[in-house]
């Protein structure tokens, strides 16, 4: 799936009707990002001064280029610092 996302964004670059698409879908994903934050702050999981729209997006942004970082380097030791990293960015934001 990822490479094809890699892919069709950099074709994206070059063609305005794909450029749309993908800004459409990324989006749509930092608004599903948003609500998950939004969610796990009503449920106390999150710190209640966080502000979902400020944080979704940064979110996105790490889960995109450790996916990007995986396509390169797809061994274990990179899939293991992957999950690390967005594991210590949950516990950032965490309440507990």
């Amino acid at each position: 799936w990822w490479r094809f996302w890699v892919e069709v964004t950099a074709q994206a670059a070059r063609d305005a009707e794909l450029r749309e698409r993908q800004r459409t879908r990324m989006e749509t994903q930092r608004r599903e990002v948003e609500d998950l934050v939004s969610l796990g702050v009503q449920r106390g999981d999150l710190r209640a001064e966080l502000d979902p729209n400020l944080i979704a997006e940064p979110l996105l942004a790490l889960a995109h280029g450790l996916a990007i970082q995986q396509l390169i380097s797809p061994d274990a030791a990179t899939v293991r610092r992957a999950s690390d990293a967005i594991e210590g960015s949950i516990r950032e934001i965490s309440s507990r």
